[in-house]
């Protein structure tokens, strides 16, 4: 995929659906770029692929709480957890039912972990969005992500302490790190999980279709 841009070097990124992003100037010839980097796509494409490895059986099935669920027509949105079963209408209205949910699971986590941290915040909003998790603003406003109702709880809890965490340190540096580190000793584990499951629902035909509405 090429974007053309107003810049002076191309950049190159593997998504992480295994598609090569090219970003480039007006008129630049992409074909002896990618050649050049060959080696290196193929490398990123390989590290991808086993992050993925085993889990190509669940492309169709919605990945919920952790879990390939089998999505089931019905007359309204509900999830069934002994059978993992997503009953739903429409996308339109599993996309509706998937937000109101996550609302009420951060609204829970953030009133439990904000104490903790000692941190209060601002607005609350769930966006579908390609690149991060969540994020924090200077105002204390949180951003969240759609697909993090795709993610085991545990995980979830983790992204919403790392974002409250922000309230404290609005980087990512080493004092950062330490201090969510005395919340979550786990937290570099963590993230090699998020990636993990960052792949699995790029490649996740419903979470694309969710995705694309």
């Amino acid at each position: 995929m090429v974007r053309r841009r107003q810049v002076k070097r191309v950049a190159l990124r593997v998504l992480a659906d295994g598609t090569v992003l090219v970003t480039a100037p007006p008129g630049m010839a992409i074909g002896p770029v990618l050649s050049r980097h060959a080696a290196w796509i193929a490398e990123k494409r390989a590290r991808l692929d086993d992050l993925y490895a085993g889990h190509e059986a669940e492309e169709h099935c919605l990945l919920f709480d952790g879990r390939p669920c089998t999505l089931v027509a019905g007359n309204c949105c509900v999830y069934d957890a002994p059978s993992q079963q997503v009953e739903y209408t429409t996308l339109a209205a599993l996309n509706r039912a998937l937000r109101k949910w996550l609302r009420a699971d951060l609204a829970e986590r953030l009133e439990r972990h904000a104490p903790r941290l000692g941190v209060t915040c601002g607005r609350v909003t769930i966006r579908m969005q390609r690149t991060r998790w969540g994020s924090c603003s200077a105002q204390g406003n949180l951003n969240f992500n759609l697909r993090l109702m795709a993610l085991p709880a545990e995980l979830r809890d983790y992204v919403v302490i790392h974002e409250l965490a922000h309230r404290k340190i609005p980087n990512h540096s080493g004092k950062y790190w330490r201090f969510l580190e005395g919340f979550v000793p786990d937290a570099r584990r963590a993230e090699e999980d998020l990636k993990r499951y960052w792949v699995r629902i790029e490649r996740n035909a419903v979470w694309s279709a969710v995705r694309d509405l």
